[in-house]
């Protein structure tokens, strides 16, 4: 709480002898610093010659910054009765006893401390040495000062108190990330146990800075775990749950791709938790709401916000003027999250309007323009004529036969799924001839027919909205919905591009199979797990996390994002955990260390063998007694 220092060489009789002067002048300067008087201090640490002469100055120069106190109300110790002259580290020794004695809130004894010498005067003085413990009374401030001189007059006091007590914690607790690592799996497994220890021991542990210092406070080794919880108990039995397989780890910031859904993915109130919970992401759909409702006149928020699943939204939110910007406006803000706390993807694929989004997270477009054009196409494309699409369970080849006029091939979305556009009348009739046949199909929620000649005037338009905004070159590479192959980057700036991008149906299969060159972790950045579900069986050795709670609600919206940081971690994608909850102050608290796994190698003496042992062990008439040494 204050420090200070000076010396007073100059004014005394020689090079190695202490000054009450100085002393008490260091004394009583630190006390200032720290802003309190004498008589608050409960304890000094002197720093005890252990001479007649020192002792007796440095007393008398306490007693003069100590005078008027309460007899016996201030305990005096010094750590060479513990160790011995600690030479150079004295000053620090003594340091590091006084701030635990404050931590235990208890003052140590004097160890063989009997009486004190007449010399000193102590009967006289506020100070006590004292041979047996004292506690600081509960609910007290514990304030202590630690003293340390040096030969050649430099004088040095310090004044410490226990820490701000913090206010006790909410009762309604929020979903937290509690990371743990270790060397090995087998110590993986102990550190998690300890853990569950130290919690059942203290449950009332303030989880919030149990997590902090998890995050912050430990280095991050090769096997991981982590989970989510929110209560102690909860954590304790997560902590308990068998694993059943180690999860898959090694992967860098390369081996993410970000995922980005089209339009049928969104529902009354997504990103809704989300919203509540996190102030990043807040800030962000706020910005960009107010631009839509300025400009477009869309109340955007009212969808996140005001919505409940079965609401009164249900059915404005599938118009697709009101679609398309909300998707990206939720989608950019999840990116940017997730780029805030150190997760920058290797790759972006986007389903549709999705890739509108992955231009303006490789840099293509700027954030309001992405949202502007993102408003323009939802609205260009809600003006053509009514359609329908269909989701059927063929691949292209195979559903051809079934494409009868005003039908066309919308999107091919793996190796038997497919999306089928047309008008009303010739989606009811092929509706009638697959259910003829059996095959599994279902309508999606579009009022449009998307990617079909129907497109035509809506792609026109639109090629005039993108040439009028400021286009650049993408520094992230994409999957291009067109080719099904990586994005050219002359190409990804050309308007009429993303003309053709409206019209021509979406290869989001043959994009899938661009990333089958290696493992990656498909990072689905936006509401449910429509796009993850489709690479699940595309993309080999890949691992597939949601970034938003689904439409059934299963689980809010915080806990699914931390569970998706939780499992990036776990891949070995390190975080910036300050990003996580960036406007909580982190605090750190006592926890189990890391636990090692300690072996012997020592070289033992060689076995005898069972021969030499009898032919030792048998007397003999010649056999001499040894000397033992």
């Amino acid at each position: 709480r204050g420090s200070a220092w000076n010396n007073d060489g100059a004014g005394k009789v020689g090079y190695t002898a202490p000054g009450i002067e100085g002393q008490a002048a260091v004394i009583r300067e630190a006390q200032r610093v720290a802003g309190i008087r004498a008589n608050r201090i409960g304890y000094v640490e002197t720093h005890g010659t252990a001479t007649e002469l020192g002792d007796s100055i440095e007393i008398a120069a306490l007693s003069e910054v100590f005078a008027g106190g309460k007899p016996n109300s201030c305990v005096l110790g010094a750590l060479k009765a513990n160790l011995g002259h600690a030479d150079v580290a004295a000053g620090v020794a003594g340091l590091v006893k006084a701030t635990l004695a404050i931590q235990a809130g208890v003052i140590p004894p004097t160890p063989n401390f009997q009486e004190p010498a007449p010399v000193l005067g102590l009967d006289k003085s506020p100070f006590v040495v004292s041979a047996s413990r004292r506690n600081w009374p509960d609910g007290e401030e514990r304030w202590a000062g630690v003293s340390s001189f040096g030969i050649g007059g430099t004088n040095i006091h310090v004044v410490l108190s226990n820490a701000p007590m913090r206010p006790l914690r909410s009762q309604k607790e929020r979903a937290r990330l509690f990371p743990i690592s270790a060397r090995t799996e087998g110590a993986l497994g102990k550190a998690r146990e300890q853990l569950a220890i130290h919690l059942e021991q203290n449950p009332q542990i303030d989880l919030a800075a149990v997590a902090s210092t998890l995050q912050v406070g430990r280095r991050a080794f090769e096997s991981r775990f982590a989970t989510v919880a929110k209560g102690t108990a909860e954590l304790v039995a997560k902590l308990r749950e068998p694993i059943a397989t180690t999860p898959a780890s090694g992967f860098v910031g390369s081996d993410v791709v970000f995922l980005f859904p089209g339009q049928g993915a969104q529902f009354a109130g997504m990103a809704a938790g989300m919203y509540r919970t996190d102030s990043s992401f807040r800030k962000i759909v706020d910005v960009g709401a107010e631009l839509v409702r300025s400009e477009f006149g869309l109340d955007l928020l009212r969808m996140i916000v005001d919505a409940e699943p079965a609401g009164e939204f249900d059915e404005v939110i599938q118009e697709t003027r009101i679609t398309q910007p909300l998707l990206f406006l939720v989608e950019y803000a999840l990116a940017a999250r997730w780029r805030a706390l150190g997760v920058e993807p290797g790759a972006l694929l986007g389903h549709s309007l999705g890739e509108l989004t992955a231009a303006s997270i490789a840099g293509v477009f700027s954030f309001e323009d992405g949202l502007r054009l993102a408003a323009e196409r939802g609205r260009l494309m809600g003006q053509t004529p009514p359609g329908v699409m269909l989701a059927v369970s063929l691949a292209p080849e195979s559903l051809a036969s079934y494409l009868a006029p005003e039908l066309w091939l919308a999107a091919e979305n793996g190796p038997k799924l497919s999306v089928v556009s047309g008008l009303p009348a010739a989606v009811q009739a092929l509706e009638q001839r697959l259910a003829k046949d059996r095959v599994p199909f279902v309508r999606l929620a579009s009022r449009n027919a998307f990617h079909s000649p129907l497109m035509a005037d809506a792609a026109k338009a639109f090629r005039e909205k993108v040439a009028a905004v400021p286009r650049k070159e993408a520094v992230i590479p994409w999957l291009s919905n067109v080719s099904g192959t990586w994005i050219d980057r002359m190409e990804a700036q050309n308007p009429q591009y993303w003309a053709n991008q409206i019209l021509s149906r979406v290869r989001f299969a043959k994009c899938l199979a661009a990333l089958n060159d290696r493992a990656r972790l498909l990072l689905e950045v936006g509401p449910s797990e429509v796009l993850i579900g489709m690479a699940r069986h595309q993309v080999a050795k890949s691992i597939g996390i949601p970034s938003l709670g689904a439409e059934n609600r299963k689980k809010n919206d915080d806990v699914v994002f931390l569970e998706a940081a939780a499992r990036l971690w776990q891949s070995g994608i390190n975080l910036v955990w300050p990003e996580l909850h960036p406007n909580e102050k982190a605090q750190r608290v006592p926890l189990p260390t890391y636990p090692f796994e300690r072996e012997k190698y020592w070289i033992g003496p060689a076995e005898t063998s069972q021969a030499e042992k009898s032919i030792d062990t048998e007397p003999t008439e010649t056999a001499q007694p040894q000397r033992q040494l």
